[in-house]
């Protein structure tokens, strides 16, 4: 429900009520009274505090934010002890994502690195793709899900005490 005083303060300070877009641009980004600069972990910090607590790092849908042909970012990742790549993800249109699949999968491959995938759900009121999206030829083959449990398990080793711990090598 619309605040009539907010709503007279945005009015006064900017004319009237302002897009979103406006209001970010005027407190939010850098420089701006009301910006606080993000505080986040660089990718090699990410991976090292995910193999700390016994998981497998796995680089999220790719497709948005790694360029087709570009091998030196996963290289690098890999480098840094990334362990899989969620290659099986959906992008913009059906059209794109076969194409990106087909590439992931051959990069992951490649560098020896786990395939992994998903429909970037969010729930049913959330961002992102439905659950499943089969039709869209996103199917993870059993192969695919063998291949993590036996990396995950050959990731863990029996301590002293004959409980097994996760650990990475």
């Amino acid at each position: 429900m619309p605040n009539p005083a907010n709503e007279q303060k945005l009015k006064s300070e900017f004319g009237s009520i302002p897009q979103i877009s406006d209001f970010i641009e005027k407190y939010m980004v850098p420089g701006k009274p009301t910006y606080i600069e993000k505080a986040g972990l660089d990718p090699r910090e990410a991976i090292n505090l995910i193999h700390d607590v016994g998981g497998i790092a796995v680089l999220a849908h790719p497709c948005f934010d790694v360029p087709v042909g570009d091998t030196a970012t996963i290289k690098v990742l890999r480098d840094w002890g990334i362990d899989g790549i969620e290659a099986i993800a959906p992008f913009k249109t059906i059209e794109e994502t076969r194409p990106k699949i087909d590439y992931f999968t051959q990069i992951a491959k490649k560098c020896e690195l786990l395939i992994t995938g998903g429909s970037d759900y969010h729930g049913i009121d959330g961002i992102g793709a439905g659950l499943g999206l089969l039709e869209w030829g996103m199917k993870i083959e059993d192969e695919i899900l063998e291949n993590i449990k036996d990396y995950y398990h050959s990731l863990t080793q029996v301590s002293e005490k004959g409980q097994h711990l996760l650990t990475i090598v």
